[in-house]
């Protein structure tokens, strides 16, 4: 059980905001590690990845643009919606696939 709440009253299974309550609404993302590799190793990490499930959201680290278009270009023709960020010296390609 949970500890009182900070006005004394208890959480817990009623409570509609415990942590199995917020994970149930949390989308099942994969993410794949693939930094130092050139194409076509991003796309073929990815490609297992999504051989292995079915996520809602992918994450792809890359380590260079070439790399970030590739697997965006992947991921787009298997029906996600992608977007690509540039974080520091790296690219995260995000996708999101349409619930079956």
């Amino acid at each position: 059980m949970y500890p009182p709440g900070p006005r004394g009253e208890r959480r817990g299974a009623a409570d509609p905001e415990t942590p199995n309550r917020i994970q149930d609404r949390m989308e099942h993302e994969v993410r794949v590690n693939a930094r130092g590799l050139s194409v076509p190793g991003p796309r073929l990490m990815a490609t297992a990845a999504l051989d292995r499930e079915r996520p809602e959201l992918m994450r792809v680290v890359v380590s260079n643009s070439a790399a970030a278009d590739d697997v965006r270009s992947y991921l787009e023709g298997r029906g996600a919606a992608v977007e690509i960020d540039h974080v520091g010296d790296e690219f995260h390609v995000l996708a999101r696939f349409p619930r079956e």
